[in-house]
């Protein structure tokens, strides 16, 4: 059964205030690739230390966190992880305000969870792909003796198509990009953990705010249990260099037209999660060599189905890893 938070109606006009929290992130990290030297096959040793303080509008999170893990490469394309994380998550500085499900996830609480995951990629290029395939698949399992009980799963995929070569062998792909994640509490426990509930807005729905689409309360986004994202991207080639001896031209500015659209729900049976998003817009994508990756994203996207309750936001900007 889903759990119903009841909400205040605006006399007039909604807006929602600023949710967009400050983000205070710190993270030691440590990845042996070949655990035991085998050179073929090989198992990966990954340990991560995390502190990450978020202030919202009408709470804060202070949360400690450690994840140890082993990953097997069976081949280039396929790799299979399995992690053990421990947190530790305050919950503190409430306001009147604040949402139910935050009180409830008010002060200290510990998290302890086992992870799995599965990664398959086939793509002719990792960093700015034209052609390919990528999947992955999670599942996580909290509990354990900790003091939240509920489980987490997800699967995700992209699809890379190359719809034409120019005369300078310059790539326009079509984009097809799909993620589905549910959660559900078990053992007494009604709702989904506060931090590890799913949100949208911003890099994964182009067009509205971070956690700025799905249910709210109090004006605030509470987030939900159950989630789809999906996307169609259509990129092209506008500014590139030639390197010598290469056939292959460096691409400094690529262009983007694109589509984003979401479902997310307190639960999957309720009726939040039968609201749809959806937004178009168009983007740039500046890569800097001197960067090594993908570089500077900018995009302008224009929310097209949306509840009065979102935070709508056209301006996107992010640097890419």
């Amino acid at each position: 059964m889903a759990t119903e938070y009841p909400t205040a109606t605006p006399a007039g006009p909604y807006q929602r205030p600023n949710a967009t929290p400050k983000i205070t992130t710190g993270a030691i990290k440590f990845y042996e690739p070949d655990l035991f030297r085998s050179h073929q096959d090989t198992i990966g040793l990954r340990v991560n230390g995390t502190r990450r303080i978020q202030g919202f509008e009408s709470y804060r999170v202070d949360e400690l966190g450690l994840v140890v893990g082993l990953d097997r490469a069976f081949t280039e394309d396929f790799l299979v992880s399995f992690n053990v994380r421990e947190s530790n998550v305050q919950v503190k500085d409430l306001t009147p305000n604040a949402p139910e499900i935050v009180q409830d996830a008010e002060g200290s609480t510990e998290l302890r969870s086992l992870q799995l995951g599965m990664r398959y990629r086939s793509l002719d290029h990792v960093s700015i792909p034209t052609k390919g395939f990528e999947a992955s698949a999670s599942g996580e399992l909290f509990g354990l003796g900790a003091e939240a009980n509920f489980w987490k799963s997800g699967v995700e995929a992209s699809w890379y198509l190359p719809v034409l070569t120019d005369d300078r062998l310059r790539s326009h792909v079509l984009k097809l990009r799909g993620r589905v994640d549910y959660a559900k509490a078990y053992g007494g426990d009604t709702t989904v953990f506060l931090t590890e509930r799913y949100f949208m807005g911003a890099h994964d729905l182009r067009g509205f705010d971070y956690r700025g689409a799905g249910p709210t309360q109090f004006g605030q986004p509470i987030g939900g249990e159950a989630r789809v994202l999906a996307g169609m991207e259509y990129g092209f080639p506008i500014l590139s260099t030639v390197n010598e001896g290469r056939l292959r031209e460096n691409e400094i500015l690529r262009g983007h037209f694109f589509t984003d659209f979401g479902l997310l729900g307190l639960a999957i049976d309720d009726a939040t999660f039968k609201e749809p998003r959806l937004s178009i817009g168009v983007g740039v994508r500046i890569r800097l060599p001197f960067l090594g990756g993908p570089g500077i994203e900018l995009d302008l996207g224009y929310p097209v189905f949306y509840e009065e309750t979102d935070d709508r936001h056209p301006f996107f900007f992010t640097i890419a890893r």
